[in-house]
């Protein structure tokens, strides 16, 4: 039995340098979990963009409690554009990014080479 590579898995392994410790599929999320190069704990959440919009995406977050004390993340990357940066609270210091705009950034930085 023939088995397809998941690219989504693979890109955020290679290009962001994570070694990834899990992934899974819930309500339709992509979630990948593992540690950036800086030893950062990582979160990574896809989705399809036409399907899981910015509230769906919210209410995914705070179901999946991913802003407790206990699962906090240096680093939270997600594809499109999102507003989860607004349900921070004031104890909380990890960072949202947007997959694309990291994924172009590594790709295209040719400045050290």
């Amino acid at each position: 039995m023939h088995h397809r590579a998941k690219p989504w898995r693979f890109a955020h392994r290679y290009l962001l340098g994570l070694r990834v410790s899990h992934t899974d599929t819930i309500r339709g999320f992509k979630v990948v979990t593992g540690l950036n190069p800086a030893g950062e704990k990582t979160l990574v959440i896809w989705r399809n963009v036409a399907e899981k919009s910015n509230e769906a995406l919210d209410e995914f977050f705070k179901r999946q409690k991913y802003n407790t004390k206990d699962m906090e993340f240096a680093v939270i990357y997600v594809n499109g554009d999102n507003n989860l940066e607004n349900l921070k609270r004031a104890d909380e210091t990890w960072k949202v990014r947007r997959t694309e705009d990291e994924f172009k950034r590594l790709m295209f930085d040719v400045q050290d080479v």
